[in-house]
């Protein structure tokens, strides 16, 4: 090809995408390179320039993102790779990290009714630093027939039932508002296991449990083996007998403690 051919196939100019921008600490973002070619069109430039950064302790570029690395400024230029001299400049300020996420611990609440459950609010920021966040956060219960939230995050339980509940955190450095939200569910009490059906069965049997307060993040085992098993409603669940079960009573625990049938479980 000729020199006078490759000039033709050379953009004129390059531009990028998006234009100067401000960043928080931590957080990255993808930029576009854009040539500007002798027949006026305007196409992706990508494969054809080369990036640098003169900050790399502020702000870095690989694969056309910038990662911001410490508040400051930066200047990231793309540069024809063929010819240096036909380059563009993007100002990039880093700016000091914001929220990213929330978290509630526990994660799936249990309480019983007329008692407190303190939750935990822990916020990440986006250079991956963390904060509890507990007493600045606003709590809020979607259904206080069930249970209520407290302005510091304890939750009461009213009544039977499930309530969604959320914490909302916002950063008095920054314009960053995070919200979190799970679902809390109220019991009477500790699980109850009262009997199941079938009494015996191999490896694989459904076996449905009856008894009380069978809801919320809990377990089952078929003679101390875990097992899967489904939820029906608050005083019945379906589990199946696991591999490795051994003939024994099944037990159910959740936070609130643990319960095991008075019959055994014969695995055949």
């Amino acid at each position: 090809m000729s020199h006078w051919a490759a000039e033709r196939l050379a953009p004129k100019s390059l531009s990028i995408t998006p234009t100067p921008f401000t960043i928080a600490k931590g957080d990255t973002k993808a930029v576009l390179v854009w040539g500007t070619y002798p027949d006026g069109s305007t196409r992706d430039a990508s494969k054809l320039v080369t990036l640098t950064s003169d900050n790399p302790s502020v702000a870095t570029i690989d694969d056309f993102t910038v990662k911001a690395v410490a508040v400051g400024q930066a200047h990231i230029a793309a540069m024809l790779t063929a010819n240096h001299s036909i380059a563009v400049v993007l100002t990039v300020a880093v700016g000091p990290a914001v929220p990213r996420s929330l978290a509630i611990a526990p994660a799936s609440p249990l309480l019983v009714v007329g008692k407190n459950l303190q939750l935990a609010a822990t916020v990440t920021y986006t250079d991956g630093t963390t904060l509890s966040t507990t007493s600045w956060s606003t709590w809020s219960s979607g259904n206080t027939a069930a249970a209520t939230a407290s302005a510091k995050g304890s939750l009461r339980g009213v009544a039977v039932g499930i309530a969604s509940i959320s914490a909302t955190y916002k950063d008095p450095r920054s314009p960053g508002i995070v919200t979190r939200s799970t679902i809390a569910t109220v019991l009477s009490g500790p699980p109850q296991v009262t009997g199941f059906t079938p009494t015996s069965g191999p490896v694989g049997t459904p076996v449905t449990i009856q008894g009380a307060d069978l809801l919320g993040d809990i377990s089952v085992e078929f003679g101390g083996v875990s097992a899967q098993f489904t939820p029906n409603s608050s005083s019945s669940e379906t589990a199946i007998v696991p591999a490795g079960a051994r003939t024994g009573a099944i037990s159910i625990t959740s936070s609130l403690g643990t319960a095991r049938s008075k019959n055994k479980f014969t695995v055949r």
